[in-house]
């Protein structure tokens, strides 16, 4: 009868707080986009001597990258962006294109990868993107630095690097 009742005991144990069945989750952490986020530091759209930063406007700039329906876990290639010139005091608005649309990767681990950014609203910004990112744990690896140059578009529509350097914006 003890017996009885200590099965009885367990088993209603096991219905309230629930046994096995709770090992690791073979769920996917959700996707997240390499480059979305938002970015600070200064450009000097009159280009630097060399590729060290030389000041210039103090710009804020958010990059918003939207999930891809059709290919579910990737991102659009098209961006936009929102932000602040500190210096002049206007905000401005844009888009752009970036190379990689994929999700961030995991880390531990490095990426690279290019875009262009289009800015507007009383601006007329147009650079060139050389984004990098680094992670030393298993946490995604994000653009966390974006070097922008001059854009320069060959035949008329791909984006390619300049030879001028505008300084360097990076993840907030």
């Amino acid at each position: 009868m003890k017996m009885l009742w200590m099965a009885v005991a367990l088993f209603g144990g096991c219905v309230i707080s629930g046994c096995g069945g709770g090992g690791i989750s073979s769920s996917k952490p959700p996707s997240v986009s390499a480059w979305a986020g938002t970015y600070s530091g200064t450009l000097n759209f009159k280009g630097c001597p060399s590729s060290t930063s030389c000041g210039g406007d103090v710009i804020t700039l958010t990059i918003s990258d939207p999930a891809d329906s059709s290919h579910p876990g990737e991102f659009l290639a098209t961006i936009t962006a929102s932000g602040q010139d500190s210096t002049i005091s206007k905000s401005f608005s844009g888009n752009g294109r970036v190379l990689y649309a994929g999700a961030a990767p995991t880390g531990p681990g490095t990426m690279s990868t290019n875009g262009a950014m289009y800015l507007s609203n009383g601006l007329s910004y147009n650079f060139f993107m050389s984004g990098s990112g680094s992670s030393t744990s298993s946490s995604p690896v994000l653009i966390d630095k974006i070097d922008a140059y001059t854009l320069v578009l060959t035949n008329g529509t791909t984006p390619t690097k300049g030879s001028a350097y505008f300084g360097t914006l990076t993840r907030k």
